[in-house]
């Protein structure tokens, strides 16, 4: 991790927020077998710049993600994992929110009736970027 994800992960650690690093086909099939999913998941594993369908692992966090719709809160950060930001197609796996919070303006994709479901309820958070 590096800038701001890095600043706000160690915050996260700091006020003992649990985290788990999955990077292994086994970590995963672990999870996979739990009993209750956490109350909250958070979905920050694409950004913007991210183009066509998830692979690898995190497809497989998009999976883990959706097999949990419902079961509990899943919010996105800036954008859901599998949507592009522009044109707003959303590739399979593509994490369906509940709630995204979008950093600075929603992004263009987010104005297409199909990607109303994968967003969620919609908020914006200030992201200290210039205007113009």
């Amino acid at each position: 991790l590096r800038g701001a994800a890095r600043l706000f992960f160690d915050q996260m650690v700091d006020a003992e927020i649990p985290c788990f690093r999955l990077a292994t086909e086994k970590e995963w099939d672990v999870v996979d077998e739990e009993a209750l999913p956490p109350p909250i998941l958070v979905d920050a594993l694409l950004g913007t710049g991210s183009k066509g369908p998830p692979v690898g692992m995190v497809r497989r966090a998009i999976d883990y993600l959706r097999a949990r719709s419902g079961k509990c809160l899943i919010v996105s950060a800036d954008l859901p994992s599998g949507m592009n930001a522009d044109p707003g197609a959303m590739h399979e796996p593509c994490v369906w929110a509940d709630y995204t919070v979008t950093m600075g303006y929603p992004k263009g994709g987010m104005a297409f009736p199909e990607s109303g479901d994968a967003v969620g309820a919609l908020w914006s958070a200030e992201s200290g970027l210039p205007t113009e």
